[in-house]
């Protein structure tokens, strides 16, 4: 078979369809995994047991309940942060910038002729950085230790300059956040990895 030009043998065309059989095939598998997956974390959520009052939580806990969708004010126990930034954090995040100096040449065409020249340009460059976080949270009268929940998501707080060419920027999630923590209570207390988002129950 001559394509193009190119001579290609009837083992080849065999081998190509065998190929693209088989990535097909693994690409069927992958999204039914995925499916599966989402479907049975869907199916976990919807079975969950809603807890809203501090009585429920600890009753959930004490008969081990399972699955639950906890609501209410998250806040820590022993919070965090850094002097100079306002406010009191569960998580809090110190990025160390460094203002850089940095080159790149620059390309100029003049009658089909391309010359270059250096430009200089400064950036703001991390160096380095470091997370904070609480030993321990408190959620409906509940103290537990804040490694039971994933990382939570830390908004950007402020930016203090340190000199004239080095600054932090911080990120956090402040004490105090309201929100729905998912858990499994079957081990009679908050279970392991689980996660809090700011929303309301039904969210």
């Amino acid at each position: 078979m001559d394509v193009l030009g190119i001579e290609i043998t009837k083992r080849e065309v065999v081998a190509s369809i065998a190929i693209v059989g088989i990535m097909a095939s693994i690409g069927f598998f992958i999204s039914g995994r995925i499916d599966n997956y989402s479907d049975s974390k869907c199916t976990e959520y919807s079975k969950a047991v809603r807890i809203e009052r501090a009585e429920a939580f600890e009753y959930g806990m004490r008969t081990h309940i399972g699955n639950a969708l906890v609501f209410g004010e998250l806040t820590a126990v022993d919070p965090v942060g850094y002097p100079g930034v306002e406010g009191e954090y569960i998580e809090i995040s110190q990025t160390t910038e460094q203002y850089t100096m940095h080159t790149r040449m620059v390309p100029h065409t003049v009658n089909g002729k391309t010359t270059y020249t250096t430009e200089t340009y400064w950036t703001w460059d991390e160096i380095a950085s470091e997370t904070k976080q609480c030993e321990q949270v408190e959620m409906l009268g509940t103290i537990f230790v804040k490694e039971k929940i994933s990382p939570l998501y830390m908004r950007y707080v402020g930016t203090v300059g340190a000199s004239s060419g080095l600054r932090y920027t911080y990120r956090g999630a402040a004490s105090g956040m309201v929100g729905t923590m998912f858990t499994n209570l079957s081990g009679g207390e908050v279970g392991e990895n689980s996660i809090f988002y700011e929303s309301d129950i039904d969210s």
